[in-house]
Formats: C-alpha cells, structure tokens, sequence
C-alpha cells in the first residue's frame, strides 16, 4: 500500500470520526430547541388562564397535583443554579432568544457537517483513483 494511500485512510477514518461527533452535536441541539418550544408553549398555555392545574415533581418519579394560582410570574433559569423572577412575556423572550441562538448553531453544524461530508467524498475517490491505478 503506498504512503499516500494510507494518509487518506487515517484523515478519512479522522473525518469519519468528526461526521459522527457533529451529528451526535446536531441531535443534541434538535433535542433542545424542541424542549425551548416546549418551553414557550407550555409558559403561553399557563399564563392564559388565573389558576392551572399540575403535577408536580417531588421526588424522583413521585408527583402531586397541584394549583398554580400566580400564573403571571415565573422563575427562570439563568444559569449557574441562579433563577430570576420573569413575567410571561419576558420568559418567552428568553426562551425565543435561546431557540434562535441554537438555530444560529445548528446552521453552522449543518455547514460543517457538509464541509466534512464534502472532503470525505473527495478523499474516497482519490483513494479509487488510486487503487485503480494499482491494477
């Protein structure tokens, strides 16, 4: 096997790996802007009415119905385990701020995803070029 022959298969077999590590990335960030939408569908729902109806977490896999009767504020995660008190409306737009930042990333992984996809196709037909020369 020539030496260039086995330089394409490591960077190959390196792109591969990137490929695999910037879809699992791309499924990550599908994840989380389906749970922001969740985010602001479930805030939008709450907030139209004066008392909501919910179960509530107490324990691992332990819930208890409760009434949510202050329906206009809620507290939201701003990192760091630190909450900050929001109304609906800014909720929403924190949530919206961060869809629309993950969207942003998930267009720069899909273009990295083709630019990698791109050079693979590239390196494998130079290595059929070369192995066609061989015979």
């Amino acid at each position: 096997m020539s030496e260039r022959k086995k330089e394409l298969i490591i960077e190959f077999e390196y792109l591969e790996q990137q490929i695999k590590l910037s879809s699992e990335k791309l499924d990550a960030l599908d994840t989380q802007a389906a749970q922001l939408q969740t985010s602001i569908q479930a805030i939008k729902t709450i907030s139209q009415k004066n008392e909501h109806e919910a179960l509530v977490p107490i324990v691992n896999g332990v819930y208890v119905n409760a009434t949510i009767q202050k329906t206009d504020s809620f507290l939201v995660d701003v990192g760091s385990d630190v909450a900050t008190p929001k109304t609906a409306t800014e909720a929403i737009k924190v949530f919206k701020f961060q869809l629309s930042s993950t969207h942003e990333y998930q267009e720069k992984v899909v273009q990295r995803l083709e630019l990698l996809s791109k050079h693979a196709d590239e390196l494998q037909k130079e290595m059929s070029s070369l192995t066609q020369q061989v015979k």
